[in-house]
């Protein structure tokens, strides 16, 4: 028997359902001021120029040569009222492949020392290093300047949901919730939804099933959030609630079922043992009762090398054969085949 065609196409279906920060698959974090830093040839502080108001001026080199290219920004009218009357200035960083400046923050006597403290450890950053950067940033989340606390969520909203749980964090959920619902910093919501969870703070359990209600229809990154929120919260008593309410329900889209199913698949990988046993019990009974749902099943679990739903989703081949589109159907057949041992490895908890 040859597996060449058989790896290949395990190859293009892995390939082509990736793993996302945070765990989910409609949601991309904007690149953090640290990233920046990271990719650039040259990072420096200017403020505006004595000539002309109007104009950045480079005031201080931090890293790399000064680049020939003059910033192309022109100061705003609130930034400039700010450097006005005091000594800070704006950070920016230039990249000589493409010869572009990226303007990213402004920098006062409370930011600088970051800011400093962030150019000491670039070089151990690039190299990887993603730990300590991670546990310095969550011990900025309870800061009191609302700038260096941005900073810290847009760090921590881009790693890997088994790196955020395990870190120490520093916050109050009270404060965490309500920012939550400032509609100026809807990008941040699901990165604070998450942090409720890993909280254990039981009081905000309420909180995050009232989330999961709202956001059943949108579709949203939010869905996936408070699920994932409430099952680390929960665990057990969550699953049950999410398989029962939400899962089995064919009022609810396909897509608001999958972010729930994402959800499931993010504490298969790393939930304790009777949270996995409770997740592959409510995919067993939800494949059982709607076949179709094996596709979505296949797709999220596929996606994080977790063969565990075999049973599950091996129950749903026959119906699968008069729905779905065919590459759905060869999905869920590979899933199968590697779930099985045939060319793949089963997860080990």
């Amino acid at each position: 028997m040859t597996r060449m065609p058989f790896v290949s196409a395990l190859v293009f279906f892995l390939s082509a359902v990736p793993t996302w920060p945070c765990g989910f698959h409609n949601y991309v974090p904007q690149p953090t001021m640290v990233e920046h830093m990271l990719s650039s040839s040259s990072i420096a502080l200017a403020r505006p120029s004595a000539a002309s108001a109007f104009n950045f001026e480079v005031v201080e080199v931090l890293r790399g040569p000064l680049p020939d290219e003059r910033i192309p920004f022109l100061v705003d009218t609130a930034t400039r009222l700010k450097l006005k009357t005091h000594s800070g200035s704006v950070l920016f960083t230039y990249d000589d492949v493409t010869q572009s400046w990226q303007r990213l923050a402004l920098i006062d006597d409370e930011m600088r020392p970051l800011v400093d403290e962030i150019l000491t450890h670039l070089p151990e950053w690039r190299l990887g290093g993603d730990a300590h950067r991670a546990q310095m940033f969550a011990q900025l989340l309870d800061h009191p300047k609302p700038e260096i606390r941005h900073l810290a969520l847009r760090e921590l909203d881009r790693l890997d949901y088994s790196i955020l749980r395990g870190l120490l964090l520093f916050m109050d959920t009270q404060s965490v919730l309500t920012e939550v619902n400032d509609p100026w910093q809807r990008t941040l919501a699901p990165i604070r939804v998450l942090l409720l969870g890993l909280s254990r703070d039981q009081g905000v359990a309420q909180a995050l099933v009232q989330g999961i209600d709202n956001n059943r229809i949108s579709s949203g990154p939010l869905l996936g959030a408070y699920a994932t929120a409430l099952i680390e919260l929960q665990g057990v008593d969550a699953v049950q609630m999410i398989a029962t309410h939400y899962l089995v329900n064919a009022d609810h889209s396909g897509a608001a079922r999958e972010l729930l199913i994402e959800a499931l698949a993010i504490h298969s990988s790393y939930g304790a043992p009777e949270v996995v046993a409770a997740i592959e019990q409510a995919l067993a009974d939800a494949i059982a009762n709607n076949p179709q749902l094996a596709i979505p099943v296949a797709r999220q679990f596929m996606a994080r090398y977790d063969w565990s739903q075999h049973h599950a989703i091996s129950q749903a081949l026959v119906p699968l054969t008069s729905v779905g589109t065919d590459e759905d159907r060869a999905m869920v057949e590979h899933y199968v085949l590697v779930s099985a041992g045939e060319g793949g490895v089963i997860r080990d908890h």
